[in-house]
């Protein structure tokens, strides 16, 4: 049997939940990247942009241009470290907390919206599945950063 039909359904997966998601965060104003940022952010910060990075499986490298654009709109702050002044550590502001809450929504019906559509799938086996496919170094820590419970890379 070809693997080539699980590359491609994976592929068109993976496009249509990038559309779904773009659509789900334009009326918060946010790209889904800028949107992953603010979670990780809202839930490990303070981070330094290196560290914002270690969690993103959005984007690899340095984060760097969408945290100063989240921080050019006033959703995040930096402080500088009290215990070496050339660190710099991200937090959300107020506008941006009242942002995750809506992040946080958009992505609740997302994500339902989806569970709904695999119906009786097992879905914690699937994820577990696809995951040993991950070969990325990156992303494999990115994903077990971010969901550790679920780690099997």
């Amino acid at each position: 049997m070809s693997i080539r039909p699980l590359r491609f359904t994976v592929l068109a997966l993976q496009r249509q939940a990038a559309r779904e998601l773009a659509a789900a965060f334009s009326g918060i104003g946010l790209t889904p990247s800028q949107a992953e940022v603010i979670t990780v952010v809202g839930t490990y910060g303070p981070l330094s942009v290196r560290e914002v990075g270690e969690y993103l499986v959005c984007e690899s490298g340095s984060p760097s241009r969408l945290v100063q654009t989240l921080v050019d709109r006033g959703l995040l702050a930096r402080a500088v470290s009290s215990h070496d002044r050339r660190a710099s550590f991200l937090t959300l502001t107020k506008d941006g907390r009242d942002t995750l809450a809506a992040v946080a929504k958009a992505e609740e019906r997302y994500e339902s919206t989806l569970a709904a559509r695999l119906g009786g799938v097992d879905i914690g086996g699937l994820s577990e599945t696809l995951r040993a496919a991950i070969t990325d170094e990156q992303l494999a820590e990115a994903l077990n950063r971010r969901f550790p419970a679920q780690s099997t890379i």
